[in-house]
């Protein structure tokens, strides 16, 4: 026999609600408070209710089976309008109203430099590169100790705002936090919180991306994993039947437009060989050809016009140049040869490298090429500003092929290697050249290894950090010259060579080439020998009887420098290097089953931007490696679409971080675009109330539990599915290696 229906009853603190409309709680998501307005006879309000005013009460629902649900804690808030004269309406709120009233002052996790430096590389060759330690100020730790986890810190400001602790729990995360594998662990780094509560635990769920929290019939607040799909249809499975056929629940599939496979696109930067090389001893020399990735000694004009004729490599041809302003950078052969043609009158020398090779060294440059603002002359000094740029610039400052830098989106003066994730620090570009040491008091007695342990008393040094990789096909394995690049004009591809002295205070200062000993035409330098005197040079300009003993710079000069670059070119999706990501790559590594495993959709297409992450492409084997860049950039392609190399494989180069922060940074890339194509429930679900109570789970939009008005009163639940995933940060998807490149943060105590 049937049991008998009862009247539905829904009381608040124990006085019984008026039943003219209808009566509805709603379970949500998210930080904002539910309200509800209700309403109860006159004389019931201020005989009960009017006293409760800021106090909590009970919501009670008893169905017509005799089915009851509590809604604990909810505050009566204030007298609403009413839409009579016998009765009145109130307002009530979860407990959530009180957080925007609680101050939340806490740091989790600053970084600080602990004052300790780390030398990244070998300290003589770059001038004591090195790195600062960081660590995190201990005021910031949880315990003064321990670093916060995202969970920790999440509980402790709730705790904080609730006024309850132990009313706070976690039904499920979806940042895996296990310190035992990492793999996953989300590093929460430099949160400062001067917010009132709302908003401080409203920017802790920022930092959790998936997570989210509501308040349960009990009044405890409950943080769930919003991105957790199974629980979705786990508690769908679970519900009493419908009591009506609305809007009826599915599963929305969406294999047939969910990408078959994501495409992530990352731009390259490459690590790039630059080289030099001139010789003066003879009166021409063959042009480079145009697709090499050479350099040529330039300077900026001086006079008010200049006209000089310069190969261009565009045009592939010799171009003569008009009357240019100054400032204008042009290849310092050209430039001599036209400063040659207007010699002022008092010049001495002529203008050409032989007078510069042999008066460099002993300073007389400037009176021997008529320089010194002479009356009638150079009145404009314009002569002297000739001599102060050819001191300046004399193979010192370069050019880079222009075929190249119009190819190219920009240039680096670094290798591709990070060696600081805090700061984003590199290695600088390396070069591998030739130059003479003029050492100090203390360069000129400190031994050498070169001299056998013995001090001289040589005051020029030689030094060639090319000699022994003449007979390699890879440049990276001699150790580059303590000399650094200083980028000019990065579009125009102009940068200058600075010789680093020695942090030991041995050198005084550099000569940009080699010295020549006149006696033989080789690299020498003085050797201060006064027995040798009528054989080998004792100083700079210095002749003996009728023999020209003398030392001056070198013809020909090398250098080799590698810096990085980013391609312009190809015009296409080819100058990109990808990675290819199928949903079973996804469902392989992420918490829970996001249904995405399958898909026969197009193909989606994504590019990262470069401040995020880029590929980075070291540089393995000369020949090789430049091979591919002539390749890569098209060099000699006339189409700027069609050209560049098909694929992922850059001969001669090494991708140094694909494994493990590229491959990790492209599947979590794929796992915030997937999340939108993933099978879920949709619709709204109106049954009486489950035996098992309500519950959020989820991407579930809400549940409300209404009692319709007087005279049915029938109590029905509805159940609320959105259709669509929560979206899914990637960074809460990447692994430690990952996250710390993208973000710059600071390892976790223990790590290495």
């Amino acid at each position: 026999m049937a049991a008998e229906a009862k009247k539905p009853k829904i009381t608040y603190a124990g006085v019984e609600l008026a039943a003219n409309s209808a009566i509805a709680w709603r379970y949500t998501t998210g930080t904002r408070p539910h309200s509800a307005t209700f309403s109860v006879h006159k004389r019931i309000w201020e005989q009960k209710l009017e006293k409760l005013l800021g106090k909590e009460g009970d919501l009670v629902i008893v169905d017509s089976r005799g089915k009851t649900h509590t809604v604990r804690k909810l505050t009566l808030l204030h007298q609403a309008p009413s839409d009579g004269p016998n009765r009145v309406a109130f307002v009530v709120a979860d407990r959530r109203w009180r957080w925007p009233y609680v101050l939340v002052a806490r740091d989790f996790n600053v970084p600080r430099k602990t004052g300790d430096r780390t030398a990244v590389l070998n300290v003589p060759q770059v001038g004591f590169l090195s790195r600062d330690e960081y660590d995190f100020k201990t005021f910031s730790l949880e315990g003064g100790e321990d670093v916060w986890t995202a969970r920790l810190a999440l509980e402790d400001v709730l705790d904080q705002v609730t006024d309850y602790k132990g009313r706070v729990e976690f039904s499920s995360f979806p940042i895996n936090e296990s310190n035992s594998s990492g793999d996953r662990e989300f590093t929460m780094q430099n949160v400062v919180l001067r917010d009132q509560g709302d908003v401080a635990v409203s920017r802790l769920l920022a930092n959790i991306p998936g997570a989210t929290l509501w308040v349960d019939p009990e009044g405890v607040v409950k943080v769930i994993n919003g991105a957790d799909l199974a629980a979705t249809e786990a508690y769908f499975k679970n519900l009493p039947g419908a009591t009506w056929d609305g809007e009826k629940a599915i599963v929305v599939e969406r294999k047939h437009i969910r990408p078959s496979k994501a495409i992530i696109h990352y731009q390259r930067e490459l690590e790039l060989l630059l080289e030099y090389e001139d010789d003066y001893s003879g009166n021409t020399q063959t042009q480079p050809s145009f697709r090499r990735p050479y350099i040529e000694n330039v300077i900026q004009t001086v006079d008010d016009k200049t006209t000089v004729t310069e190969y261009d490599p565009i045009a592939r041809t010799m171009v003569e140049k008009k009357d240019l302003p100054p400032g204008t950078w042009v290849e310092f052969k050209a430039w001599l040869a036209a400063m040659d043609k207007i010699k002022p009158a008092n010049s001495s020398e002529p203008w050409t490298f032989e007078t510069i090779k042999k008066l460099w060294i002993l300073g007389s440059l400037d009176a021997a090429l008529g320089a010194g603002g002479v009356r009638d002359v150079d009145e404009e000094a314009n002569v002297s500003m000739r001599v102060q740029a050819i001191k300046q610039h004399f193979r010192q400052s370069f050019r880079i092929n222009r075929l190249i830098t119009d190819k190219t989106r920009d240039l680096m003066n670094v290798r591709v290697g990070i060696l600081d994730p805090v700061t984003g620090m590199r290695a600088p570009s390396s070069v591998w050249g030739q130059a003479c040491i003029i050492p100090t008091q203390k360069g000129k007695f400190t031994p050498r290894k070169a001299d056998g342990g013995k001090a001289d008393g040589r005051y020029y040094r030689n030094v060639d950090y090319l000699a022994a990789s003449k007979d390699s096909n890879r440049i990276i394995k001699t150790p580059p010259g303590p000399t650094r690049v200083n980028m000019i004009d990065r579009d125009l591809g102009i940068f200058r060579l600075d010789w680093i002295v020695s942090p030991y205070g041995t050198d005084e200062s550099f000569i940009p080439c080699l010295l020549d000993d006149s006696s033989t035409g080789v690299p020498g330098v003085p050797t201060r020998d006064m027995a040798q005197q009528e054989k080998k040079p004792v100083s700079a300009g210095v002749q003996i009887s009728q023999k020209t003993l003398s030392i001056w710079l070198s013809d020909s000069l090398e250098y080799k420098i590698m810096l990085s670059f980013v391609p312009g070119a190809p015009n296409s999706k080819r100058a990109f290097h990808t990675e290819e990501i199928t949903g079973a790559d996804v469902e392989k590594f992420v918490e829970g089953d996001w249904r995405i495993g399958e898909g026969v959709g197009p193909v989606l297409e994504v590019f990262v931007e470069p401040s995020e992450m880029t590929a980075r492409f070291a540089w393995e084997k000369d020949k090789e490696a430049t091979a591919t860049i002539d390749k890569l950039l098209g060099l000699g392609e006339k189409d700027p679409v069609e050209a560049g190399i098909e694929g992922n494989e850059l001969d001669g180069f090494q991708i140094i971080n694909r494994n493990p922060e590229l491959w990790s940074h492209s599947r979590s890339t794929a796992a915030e675009y997937y999340a939108a194509f993933a099978d879920s429930l949709q619709g709204r679900v109106a049954t009486v109330m489950p035996a098992n109570g309500i519950d959020l789970v989820g991407n579930m939009a809400g549940v409300t539990v209404q009692a319709a008005a007087a005279p049915s009163g029938k109590v029905s639940v509805m159940h609320d599915f959105p259709g669509v995933q929560k979206p899914i940060s990637r960074l809460a998807l990447m692994n430690n290696a990952a996250r710390q490149l993208v973000l710059g943060i600071v390892r976790f105590r223990g790590e290495t």
